[in-house]
Parts: structure tokens; C-alpha cells; sequence
């Protein structure tokens, strides 16, 4: 049995050697597609192992960023996301046999040995990886999150993404439903005025 700081630094130390960093314990980001990162979580425990799969895009950061200080709130820009899109890696894998047997981070009642590190990077390599790379537009995460993959994050960036495709009728339903929802950590702003703030900032009328 080894423990689950020892199974993190073998990932870690594997993920490093593909380019990421670890900002924060236990997540990975790597420069993937100009202001595209490629974002990787895992969950540690003695008994199993959560690990996700997104992308995020520095472009938008700084967008949020801009918009909230447009506004009279400062907030400092993250180095760990956070991701739009968010994929538990196991769903990349089910229904490929050729990847089932790597699984081997799933909960069995045992504690987990330490190839489950080897076996986790295996996976992110040849499932998370790809998948990275065809998110890493604003049209392939819309796509996503239609399909129910948005992270809980994604309502703050969902207004920039549809403001960057010119879907501006999209846009208005989405101020209509949402209006009053608070999207600054100090309460300040609400979605309607973060909205006419990013598409002042985008030259668009508000």
C-alpha cells in the first residue's frame, strides 16, 4: 500500500514531464493553443481517485477581469482555471476496451497501489489529451456545454463565448433568465450589468 501523497507526486512528476504545472495541489495546467490551457484535476484518496478533464482560456480571464474592474471590483486573475468544461476522464474511457482494464483508480474496497499513477497518466495521454485538443475553440465548448459538460464556472464565460461567435439573440435569452444572479465575489454586480460591461468592452451596445 503506498499512501496517497505518494501516488500525487508520481503524477505530478509524470504530468511535468508532458509540460504541466501544478498551481494548486492536484491540478495541472499546460500552455495548449495560444491563450488555450489544458486543464486536468484529480481527487485524491486512499481508496480511489477522482480525475477530470477541461480547458480554459486566458483570453476570457483577462475579458472577466476587465469587465469586473469596468465595474469597480477587483479580483485576482487565477492560475488554475478555472476549467469551462469539465469531463470525469472515465467517461472519455467507457466503451473502449482497450482502456477498461487501465481503470484501475476506480473504488474496490482496497487501498490503491502505486501503478494506479501509471495508469491514471496512461489515460489522460491518449484520452484526455485529444479531447483537449478539439475544445480548444469557443464553438467546440458551446458544442460541450449543450451537451450538459459546462463546469460550474461556465456562467461567467458563457455571455464572452457568445459575444465572440456573434450570438447576440442567444445572448439576450441568457440576460433574461439570469439578470439578478450575483457574479462578483464581493456581491456587487449582477449578470445584466457584467453582461452590458463585457459588450462595452467588445464595442458592442448595451
Amino acid at each position: 500500500m503506498r499512501s496517497p501523497t505518494d501516488i500525487m507526486n508520481r503524477i505530478a512528476e509524470l504530468l511535468l514531464q508532458d509540460g504541466f504545472c501544478e498551481p494548486t495541489h492536484g491540478i495541472y495546467v499546460k500552455i495548449w493553443d495560444k491563450t488555450w490551457r489544458g486543464w486536468l484535476a484529480v481527487d485524491p484518496g486512499s481508496h480511489l481517485l477522482i480525475p477530470t478533464v477541461g480547458v480554459f482560456s486566458d483570453e476570457l480571464l483577462n475579458m472577466r477581469g476587465c469587465a469586473l474592474k469596468k465595474l469597480g471590483v477587483s479580483e485576482k486573475k487565477r492560475r488554475d482555471g478555472p476549467p469551462l468544461i469539465q469531463l470525469n476522464l472515465q467517461q472519455l474511457i467507457e466503451g473502449d476496451d482497450n482502456f477498461m482494464s487501465q481503470i484501475s483508480w476506480s473504488y474496490t474496497g482496497k487501498a490503491l497501489k502505486q501503478s494506479v499513477a501509471d495508469d491514471l497518466v496512461y489515460c489522460f495521454r491518449k484520452k484526455a489529451y485529444p479531447y483537449i485538443d478539439a475544445h480548444v475553440s469557443y464553438a467546440a465548448v458551446l458544442d460541450a456545454v449543450k451537451k450538459g459538460r459546462g463546469s460550474l464556472s461556465i456562467q461567467f464565460y458563457l455571455p464572452m463565448i457568445l459575444i465572440k461567435l456573434g450570438l447576440i439573440d442567444d445572448l439576450s435569452k441568457l440576460v433574461d433568465a439570469h439578470w439578478a444572479r450575483i457574479v462578483s465575489a464581493d456581491m456587487s454586480v449582477n449578470y445584466g450589468q457584467y453582461v452590458n460591461a463585457l459588450l462595452e468592452l467588445n464595442g458592442l451596445k448595451a
